[in-house]
């Protein structure tokens, strides 16, 4: 009987690690969209070709794109 308990003990421990895993991992990207860090969010491909974030509003556009 003790060899159950101390099991479901041992489950119990590792659920609440990953529970804990997740909820790290869960605020660090919320973090990262936050601050918007380029070199983890917005950089990604879709069927093999590359996307990136818009520039970032705080730099005025480019003489090209002006009217």
């Amino acid at each position: 009987m003790s060899q159950v308990r101390d099991e479901i003990e041992q489950l119990m421990d590792d659920d609440g690690d990953i529970a804990e895993m997740y909820h790290i991992e869960k605020k660090l990207w919320t973090k990262l969209a936050f601050y918007g860090d380029q070199s983890v969010v917005g950089y990604g491909s879709v069927n093999s070709a590359s996307i990136t974030s818009p520039v970032s509003p705080v730099s005025p556009p480019p003489d090209f794109w002006r009217i």
